[in-house]
């Protein structure tokens, strides 16, 4: 987007519009000073892999509501977040701030459309590059988070076997089950409160664009 293209953009949006929301204020009058400031103040989570017990999920769990509550926001006729905001005044610095201090950026406005839908139909490669790092990052720190909810929540549960089995079939197209695939799978999950027969492997991803590798524990097989 030109420099002419984003100042015509900037005059169709009125400060005074947003003056409820202080975030959406300081981007829409390109405050970048104030929005630091704000951002400043905000809580902070702590390193995921520092999360080791199911209480210490739940704080961050109720802690990240808190942040979302703040960045998230789309109190505005468009539904907007101050994310969506920052990429429609094609601001990389605003937008570059927000997703690092924790931005959700899946919320859709009232188009339907996410910011970095936007950042991509607007053609703005200096936005849609960090958006799609700190969303990487962000979806492993999340599911990092709520991981020992999940073996928590495994061990109460009881021990179970179970088979899962899919073909296709079809009365039009002839032979379609030889062709299509077909598969069964075996789950079964054992506990034993006196032993530790989980075992995880979860390392942050080097590049916040890979995905993390989790093996799954020793007695919960999936093949």
């Amino acid at each position: 987007m030109t420099t002419s293209s984003s100042s015509t953009m900037a005059t169709l949006i009125r400060p005074q519009d947003y003056a409820h929301s202080p975030l959406h204020y300081a981007i829409a009058l390109a405050d970048h000073a104030t929005l630091n400031k704000i951002l400043s103040t905000l809580p902070k989570l702590c390193d995921p892999i520092r999360v080791q017990s199911e209480s210490q999920s739940l704080a961050q769990e109720h802690l990240a509501e808190q942040i979302s509550a703040a960045l998230d926001r789309r109190d505005n006729p468009l539904k907007e977040t101050p994310l969506h905001l920052a990429v429609r005044l094609n601001d990389a610095a605003a937008a570059r701030a927000l997703a690092a201090a924790g931005a959700n950026i899946s919320v859709q406005n009232a188009a339907g459309w996410n910011p970095l839908q936007e950042a991509l139909l607007r053609r703005c490669p200096e936005i849609v590059a960090p958006l799609v790092q700190h969303h990487h990052l962000a979806a492993w720190s999340k599911w990092r988070r709520r991981l020992p909810r999940l073996v928590a929540g495994l061990r109460r549960m009881r021990d179970f076997y179970m088979e899962i089995s899919f073909h296709f079939e079809s009365s039009i197209v002839p032979f379609v089950g030889k062709i299509a695939p077909s598969d069964t799978y075996k789950i079964w999950k054992r506990w034993k409160p006196t032993g530790r027969h989980f075992t995880r492997r979860l390392r942050r991803p080097q590049n916040p664009t890979c995905q993390p590798e989790l093996s799954f524990p020793k007695r919960l097989r999936l093949r």
